[in-house]
């Protein structure tokens, strides 16, 4: 059953299914009238933009910096949602803001790149990038370099949950925690999923058709590619050795089965897994945080894994 308050905000568009999605470019207009960074519901001590090299040329970054007291503190290299074709920094501006001081950490926010322009393996390639250079530039931003976490909602938590395979398997940076939020990681077939049956045929924010909308433009067309385990986290056949992780799904989200099943693999293979499922929530209720009591009780609990 949905939030009250869930309910409420979405009211007619919960019985709205659209019959067909428009196009890449509207989407991102769309959803950058809705998202953007000049809302600033959260003071800071500061915003940093840069810009870092990367395979494909170079991308932003926003640092967010939560005081001014420059004591040693942990880094989250945040990675936005939006299905891999929209939102960017700025969308998740506000989330990054209050994520900075909540949870009194540094967070680096990362401007990867876009399918279709840029599709798999780019977002990885950038994600990787962004890594390193945590690792490098962490002191001077007072973040301490070997407590770096990566974390996302959506399509950032499926980029997080890949970067932990890939420092594993290149021998490092580090990471020290994982944070994954309604991502989609290979572990469920669709047509296997109780949620993707139960909230997939649209009125819940994410349909199936615009899932499979969304992946049409970003997986690779070689069909033996797409067990990649660098693509679906949940393909690699051996998981052991990766951070501490908190899996967050919400209740009624077609993705919710995926990520909890992911927790158990991760689980059974010997890591340190924390699994929420967010009751009452749907998939993206995390860029409405300071809409709904619900949400912002997740952020707490967000708060106290990564100060764990």
């Amino acid at each position: 059953m949905l939030d009250p308050q869930v309910a409420a905000f979405y009211g007619d568009r919960l019985n709205t299914v659209p019959t067909e999605y428009p196009s890449v470019e509207q989407m991102r207009q769309s959803a950058d009238e809705t998202f953007h960074d000049k809302i600033h519901r959260v003071p800071i001590q500061q915003s940093i933009d840069e810009e870092i090299a990367t395979e494909g040329g170079s991308i932003p970054l926003r640092i967010y910096l939560p005081c001014e007291d420059t004591k040693c503190r942990p880094l989250l290299l945040y990675f936005h949602g939006g299905g891999f074709i929209m939102h960017n920094i700025q969308s998740h501006d506000d989330l990054c803001r209050r994520l900075a001081q909540l949870c009194d950490c540094v967070v680096v926010s990362v401007g990867y790149r876009l399918a279709p322009e840029a599709p798999w393996p780019a977002c990885m390639q950038d994600g990787y990038a962004a890594l390193l250079w945590a690792a490098e530039n962490a002191a001077r931003f007072g973040a301490d370099p070997h407590q770096i976490s990566v974390g996302g909602d959506s399509a950032g938590a499926s980029i997080s949950a890949v970067l932990c395979l890939m420092a594993r398997d290149r021998k490092g940076p580090k990471i020290h925690r994982a944070l994954l939020c309604y991502g989609s990681f290979g572990a469920v077939a669709d047509e296997d999923s109780a949620s993707v049956a139960a909230f997939g045929c649209g009125g819940y924010v994410l349909p199936k058709k615009m899932m499979d909308h969304c992946m049409s433009f970003y997986l690779p067309q070689e069909k033996s590619l797409q067990n990649d385990p660098y693509l679906f986290p949940a393909k690699a056949t051996d998981l052991s050795a990766l951070p501490q992780t908190f899996v967050i799904t919400a209740a009624c989200d077609p993705l919710r089965d995926d990520g909890e099943a992911y927790a158990a693999m991760l689980r059974s293979a010997g890591n340190d897994v924390t699994l929420l499922r967010a009751e009452g929530l749907m998939h993206g209720f995390l860029l409405y945080w300071y809409r709904f009591d619900a949400a912002q009780k997740v952020l707490l609990q967000i708060r106290d894994f990564l100060q764990r």
